[in-house]
């Protein structure tokens, strides 16, 4: 009975998604939408029968892990002092709730295939050099309350933002490297706004600091963890590139 509450969250290639009304774009048994913002995919129909209700439990329960957390984060903004930091923010969560509506950005629960908390897969469509959308992808294994939700999503929504503002003109693309260096950038941020003292991120067994409320190691912080990262060569599949974060916000 509600409209959609975000007006500017159509898109071109998919006029449904301009229909305020509609609901989780008329495919309710394949997509939800409990905020009327992003698409969750629900992935339990694929499972066992037998063990159906038990993922159909585990996916309400992650559902709304991830709204209450995003919307904690949302109410915070306002107490954001860094203009830096709350610009940053804003972009994110608008790419993952607001500007991608209808089914631009598809968020399911599962394994990444890189083993991290999340990771964002966009669809890029040769024919009109655009990317119809993306496929965003949350570990719950990985993620262990309702404000790590938010800081996830923030990350993925900084890629989001990322994707479609920069990695489709030549001249702005950036390297593995600067996009993850970007999105860990968001992590703080929305920690530091979530009132959280420090903020971890685990890979390969070990347990790397991001941002312990110094601001001037974070830079220090997030080259290390990333020039960590290997394939099963050996080889480091986000080599650091200067400038660290070639954009401006």
């Amino acid at each position: 009975m509600s409209p959609d509450p975000l007006l500017n969250s159509g898109w071109p290639s998919n006029p449904q998604t301009w229909n305020r009304y509609a609901y989780a774009l008329n495919n309710p048994l394949a997509v939800t939408d409990p905020t009327g913002l992003y698409n969750l995919v629900d992935h339990c129909s694929e499972s066992d029968p037998g063990k159906q209700n038990k993922c159909e439990k585990k996916f309400r329960q992650h559902a709304k892990a991830l709204r209450s957390g995003l919307s904690n984060l949302h109410n915070k903004l306002k107490d954001v002092e860094d203009p830096v930091q709350k610009a940053r923010l804003e972009a994110a969560l608008k790419a993952f709730g607001t500007e991608n509506d209808g089914n631009n950005v598809n968020v399911s629960f599962g394994a990444t295939k890189d083993g991290g908390a999340g990771e964002t897969d966009p669809i890029y469509d040769q024919a009109t050099n655009s990317y119809s959308g993306f496929n965003v992808t949350l570990d719950p294994n990985m993620i262990d309350s309702s404000d790590v939700y938010a800081i996830d999503a923030a990350h993925e929504g900084t890629h989001v933002s990322d994707y479609t503002k920069y990695e489709l003109n030549p001249a702005t693309m950036m390297t593995a490297f600067q996009i993850e260096y970007r999105g860990y950038e968001t992590s703080a941020y929305a920690a530091s706004a979530l009132g959280s003292s420090s903020l971890f991120e685990k890979y390969g067994g070990k347990s790397y600091v991001i941002w312990n409320g110094s601001w001037s190691k974070v830079d220090a912080n997030i080259t290390t963890f990333l020039t960590s990262m290997r394939d099963k060569n050996g080889n480091q599949t986000h080599p650091e590139t200067t400038p660290h974060n070639p954009q401006p916000n």
